[in-house]
């Protein structure tokens, strides 16, 4: 592991841990708003284990059309994947399943047994092999990072904030008419939690997805050595998922919708990996 590979993994994970617990304490707040501090903190508990329970157990609902890729048909894909998972330290190779679209589209679902890759046909037309491993290798960081379990838990945690948040609103507007007459029904400081909290932990939990897919991108390299390969791809994704006529010049991230996007761009994306290679 190279030192710059190191030093973007210490400080993607720094993130991770500031961002998680941003929001939880968030959350764990709101709770205690309504409930108290003790009961606060055992809901947020609980809420929290069912969220990872659901996230573990559920069965994954695939689009019509969708098939698996056996070894037999893909052998050169699975041999690849099957080494990518042996540098992981995984103890399971995930199954691959296409789906029916032409789309430059690659995820990873599920959990530990459950947990597989899905990618479109269009990636397996599109791409070489080269660029292929580099983006299997970040579906395989994000199942060796337990990415999903943490996107689970601080989904509901996002949940919790604006469900208190919709609570309050509702105790807000029944006792409109005592504010009306001067009295004192909620403090104002619990107003500007209401108004201004979930908004902040709606972008603390976007800020955290984009985080790991930092993080997945440079866990791929260290799997793959070829920052390149992986820099490729995601250009090729891109120039996929862009509409026939598309005009680049109309089509500008500004500062707000970056910090509501799931994903970093593109161009953040291949500029960190740029870094990493020239490390």
């Amino acid at each position: 592991m190279t030192p710059q590979i190191l030093r973007q993994k210490r400080l993607r994970l720094v993130q991770t841990i500031i961002l998680t617990v941003a929001m939880v304490g968030l959350a764990g707040r709101a709770v205690a708003v309504v409930f108290g501090a003790a009961a606060g903190w055992v809901a947020l508990v609980a809420i929290a284990a069912m969220a990872l329970h659901a996230a573990t157990s559920q069965q994954v609902a695939l689009p019509a059309g969708t098939r698996r890729l056996d070894r037999f048909s893909a052998p050169e894909l699975y041999r690849v994947l099957h080494g990518l998972v042996q540098q992981a330290g995984l103890s399971r190779v995930p199954p691959v399943y296409v789906l029916p679209s032409r789309s430059g589209a690659a995820m990873t679902t599920g959990v530990g047994e459950r947990s597989m890759i899905l990618v479109s046909q269009g990636v397996l037309s599109e791409l070489s092999m080269r660029e292929l491993t580099a983006v299997l290798a970040h579906e395989v960081s994000h199942i060796r990072n337990y990415d999903l379990p943490l996107f689970a838990v601080v989904a509901g945690m996002q949940r919790i904030t604006h469900a208190v948040s919709g609570m309050l609103m509702m105790i807000v507007f029944f006792a409109f008419p005592l504010m009306v007459a001067n009295q004192t029904v909620i403090a104002p400081t619990v107003l500007l939690y209401l108004s201004v909290v979930p908004l902040i932990s709606l972008v603390a939990q976007l800020a955290l997805l984009r985080t790991r897919e930092f993080q997945a991108d440079i866990g791929a390299v260290e799997l793959t050595g070829d920052a390149v390969a992986l820099s490729s791809a995601l250009n090729r994704l891109e120039e996929m998922q862009r509409p026939v006529f598309h005009l680049r010049s109309y089509h500008r991230d500004t500062g707000l919708s970056r910090l509501l996007r799931t994903h970093p761009t593109t161009e953040e994306r291949i500029q960190r990996l740029t870094e990493v290679a020239s490390g």
